[in-house]
Order: structure tokens, then C-alpha cells, then sequence
């Protein structure tokens, strides 16, 4: 007669339990976790009242924000792209020597461009506003030709030591309206330069 055998079944150790539930811990955090304390990044748009200070041929200004500086013909201090609504406008910053010819003769050029007829001088002067800027008080003028369509002319004359500056804005009537201010801006802020900032590139 066999002995009956008796098994007892081997103890396992604690220590083998939490080595299970540890690497069971582990496999479940797989890659796709979230971590909360990733870091986030924001941009903040540029502040739009900022503006490029510029100038030449001993004058000084400030470019609005949103223009463009660009290309322009000999006489032009400075040329500036204007965005609107209906297009970009041209923007000038002329100097002519003395007077420049008289205020009339270089309004009735303007007024030329956009095929109106010459006026006399006091009726100039009647149609033009009056703003307080860098230079005094300056007079600009808005120049528009309902027969021939949208575009316009915004006119500014300017008195320096150095001759008389005439700022002119040309594009279509509602891109002159939209940056009409900054067209004013850019006027008032139109400076004399000191002997040593004239000096500096």
C-alpha cells in the first residue's frame, strides 16, 4: 500500500505581489498619457499704434503703423504704401525750395490729376482744413472727382526753414478715408532735424 502524499502549496511572497503590481502600474501608463504640466505658448499680437521713425534732407517722421516703405522717383523724400479697403495708396513726402511755386499752382496740379479745373487761390485756401503739428500749423486739402470714378487726392503743405514740404496721398476715395488719420498723423509728426541728428545715418 502507497502512502498518501500531501501537497501543500508553496507560500508566495509579498514581496512577489508588489513586484507584479508595480510592472501592471507600469504597462498601463503607456505614451498616449497627458502630462498636465506641459507648457503652453501664446503669442500676443503686436500692439498697432507703433510706428518706424524715419526721416531725410534734414527732416524727421513717423511712418504709421501698417505702411510700407517704397519705391518713388528722384524728387520724393519718401514714399510710403498705404493698405485699404480698396487697394494700396500712394503716399509722398516732397520739399521744394521757396515757396515751391506758389500754393495754387501746386494745388491745381492735384487738382489737374484727377481732371478738375482750376480755382483761384482764396477759393483754394476756402476748401482747406487747418491741423497743429511738429512744423505749426499746416493746411491740407481732399480733392475728389465724382465723374471720374473713386479716385481722390489727399493734399498737405507744410512750411520748414528748408522750404515749403507738401505730403500728398493718392489712391481710391475709401482707402484715403480709412487711413485718413494716419495720413494726418504722418503730418503732424513731419519735424526739422537738429544739425547732429541730420549727422547720424
Amino acid at each position: 500500500m502507497l502512502p498518501i502524499l500531501s501537497f501543500r502549496p508553496a507560500r508566495t511572497s509579498s514581496r512577489f505581489y508588489c513586484t507584479l503590481l508595480l510592472i501592471s502600474a507600469l504597462l498601463s501608463a503607456g505614451p498616449g498619457c497627458k502630462d498636465d504640466r506641459a507648457i503652453h505658448v501664446y503669442r500676443t499680437a503686436k500692439s498697432a499704434n507703433l510706428q518706424k521713425e524715419s526721416g531725410s534732407a534734414g527732416l524727421g517722421w513717423n511712418m504709421p503703423a501698417g505702411w510700407s516703405v517704397r519705391d518713388g522717383d528722384a524728387m520724393r523724400l519718401a514714399s510710403f504704401s498705404a493698405p485699404g479697403p480698396a487697394g494700396e495708396a500712394d503716399v509722398s513726402i516732397v520739399r521744394l525750395a521757396g515757396d515751391g511755386g506758389g500754393l495754387a499752382a501746386n494745388i491745381n496740379r492735384w487738382r489737374g490729376q484727377i481732371q478738375l479745373a482750376p480755382l483761384a487761390e482764396n477759393t483754394i485756401l476756402n476748401q482747406m482744413q487747418r491741423e497743429q503739428g511738429k512744423l505749426g500749423v499746416f493746411k491740407w486739402i481732399q480733392l475728389t472727382n465724382p465723374g471720374l470714378g473713386s479716385n481722390a487726392i489727399y493734399g498737405a503743405v507744410l512750411q520748414s526753414k528748408r522750404g515749403v514740404v507738401f505730403v500728398k496721398m493718392n489712391g481710391s476715395l475709401e482707402t484715403l478715408r480709412a487711413n485718413q488719420e494716419y495720413f494726418l498723423q504722418l503730418c503732424r509728426s513731419i519735424t526739422e532735424k537738429t544739425t547732429s541728428q541730420s549727422s547720424n545715418p
